[in-house]
């Protein structure tokens, strides 16, 4: 299945399981966010401080809900995939993977022919960069896959309508969707509401529309949210993009 990829500018695609950034002597403020983040350097270097060490690498693979703060010289490329997709499963072996010579080397061939392209990317790039790190990953509870399903594309919906579909309590649902993928439920739901803004600001609608329609208290809350997930404001995406899809495919 082809993937509907939302354009955030030339140098950043994303869809709801995965996106490529593209840029040069660049640096993104403290950030955290829900997705896996694997950075390669193309013609330069990147630099992470985690934990107050500062370390210099071709390539690292930075697990979800890491707080960093990351800068290149010279030319890279973010490729980014939520938990659960491209064979990454939701379990978390270390915050910070650093891929060998020879995995590195691959990664930044694939790396520069994305960069070629502008950055553009599909389904197919994103499992080839992933692939060197797949992990075994169970299935999910159907109870929980179907809730997390209904809560991608409506990220809005109450927590209550879900469990009701379920047969469920809202609390018993959180329980499952904690123990199934290590991540609480708000968590899930505060990542999907941030997309689906996003989606929304990109048809047309203004911050604070965008905020409330995606079930945000308010704009503030939904900059928040943003900058906490990319390490910028919501007020950074260019108006003049093409929206292609607003749906997940897991």
């Amino acid at each position: 299945m082809n993937e509907p990829v939302v354009a955030l500018s030339s140098r950043l695609t994303v869809t709801r399981a995965g996106a490529v950034h593209l840029g040069c002597d660049e640096r993104v403020s403290r950030h955290a966010t829900q997705a896996f983040k694997l950075v390669v350097a193309i013609d330069g270097e990147l630099v992470i401080e985690h934990e107050g060490e500062r370390a210099t690498h071709r390539a690292v693979l930075v697990a979800p809900y890491v707080a960093q703060t990351m800068w290149t010289r010279g030319a890279a490329i973010g490729f980014f995939a939520e938990p659960g997709t491209r064979g990454l499963g939701f379990e978390r072996a270390g915050p910070l993977t650093i891929p060998d010579a020879v995995t590195t080397e691959a990664l930044s061939c694939i790396a520069r022919d994305a960069a070629i392209d502008g950055g553009a990317v599909d389904g197919a790039a994103l499992d080839a960069v992933f692939g060197f790190f797949r992990q075994s990953t169970p299935r999910l509870d159907k109870r929980v896959d179907s809730a997390m399903r209904w809560l991608a594309s409506d990220p809005a919906v109450s927590v209550q309508a879900v469990a009701d579909q379920q047969r469920m309590s809202a609390t018993r649902l959180r329980h499952l969707v904690q123990q199934a993928t290590g991540f609480p439920l708000r968590a899930h739901r505060l990542w999907h509401r941030t997309l689906r803004a996003i989606e929304l600001q990109l048809q047309g609608r203004s911050l604070a529309t965008a905020a409330s329609e995606a079930g945000f208290a308010d704009q503030a809350h939904f900059t928040r949210s943003f900058t906490r997930f990319f390490g910028r404001t919501p007020s950074s995406v260019p108006r003049d993009v093409r929206l292609e899809a607003t749906w997940i495919a897991r």
